[in-house]
């Protein structure tokens, strides 16, 4: 068991970056200095919905061309230039994902926050597991060899009508205007369309910007804006994985209306403590069941082979 001294000079460590001269002294080392994590930006962009089973079921109907013909007065359509919808479905078949946390008594009682850090762990709890969630929403793949990636297939590996190869080559306009050209013209509504990559696409891409003598280029280079493309935003996203190449670091990239992909929840995170009175320990437990699927999968462009290094 570690005393109370011990405790506070690794918080002494972690805070020392930050004091303004000398060491901290034990008794200004009064909360843990949490380490920031990146924000799960596609969770917040996405429609998330509460389904009322473990399974549902989302109908979908479309007309899938014109449906318009010539008419001649006092006649029917032959039957020929009759039109019907298209209808097909959308099924959520949501998984149970578990996170599991052990204090030991001495731990809570001994450390800088007390009372309190049962919450804080929580709370860090809370804000892991989003990034988590975002990270099988994107990159699930059932075949995959990592267990949890391998629960579900996520938005990545579910695009695949339309895909456009980058050729090896970073993310700059050319790779851009190539995207949006793949996305079929009746949903092709730029108002609501979105890029999502990984950091270090963006970056690039950012950096290109920042090479032109105009108001646009000082504003990417002085205060790093989400960056537009044809008045569409390329958000970063930090679960994009960038080691997809072989010799080469490769990242993808989604273009699609954010509300078209539909993360589903048939239980909400939800945080349960109990205690294991023989071993001395508090145990925090998080649960959810939540499956995600695009409402639409033809209405998504999936480009692959972006250079990040």
């Amino acid at each position: 068991m570690k005393d109370n001294r011990t405790l506070l000079q690794k918080a002494d460590m972690s805070l020392t970056d930050i004091a303004t001269a000398g060491e901290l002294l034990p008794i200004q080392a009064k909360k843990f200095f949490q380490i920031a994590i990146a924000s799960a930006k596609l969770l917040e962009e996405i429609m998330t919905t509460t389904i009322g089973s473990k399974k549902q079921i989302l109908p979908k109907i479309v007309f899938s061309g014109p449906i318009l013909r010539p008419g001649v007065s006092g006649q029917a359509l032959p039957e020929g230039d009759r039109s019907k919808p298209t209808t097909s479905k959308v099924e959520w078949d949501t998984k149970l994902f578990k996170a599991e946390v052990r204090l030991q008594d001495e731990v809570v009682e001994d450390n800088i926050e007390r009372n309190t850090f049962t919450t804080t762990i929580r709370n860090m709890m809370a804000t892991r597991i989003g990034l988590d969630v975002e990270h099988v929403c994107l990159n699930g793949d059932t075949g995959s060899a990592d267990a949890l990636l391998a629960s579900l297939n996520g938005l990545r590996k579910q695009a695949s009508t339309n895909v456009v190869n980058a050729g090896v080559t970073s993310l700059d306009k050319d790779v851009l205007i190539a995207s949006i050209k793949a996305m079929p013209l009746e949903f092709r509504d730029k108002r609501n369309m979105a890029f999502f990559t990984s950091p270090d696409a963006v970056e690039d891409y950012h950096h290109t910007l920042t090479g032109r003598a105009t108001i646009l280029g000082d504003a990417a280079l002085e205060k790093g804006i989400t960056p537009y493309y044809s008045g569409i935003p390329v958000y970063i996203t930090s679960t994009f994985p960038e080691n997809l190449g072989g010799a080469n670091n490769e990242t993808e990239m989604l273009l699609m209306n954010p509300k078209n992909a539909q993360l589903a929840w048939w239980r909400t995170v939800k945080f349960e403590l109990d205690r294991d009175v023989s071993a001395g320990e508090i145990i925090i437990v998080a649960t959810m069941r939540f499956d995600i699927k695009f409402e639409h999968e033809p209405a998504v462009v999936k480009t692959d082979e972006i250079t990040v290094a």
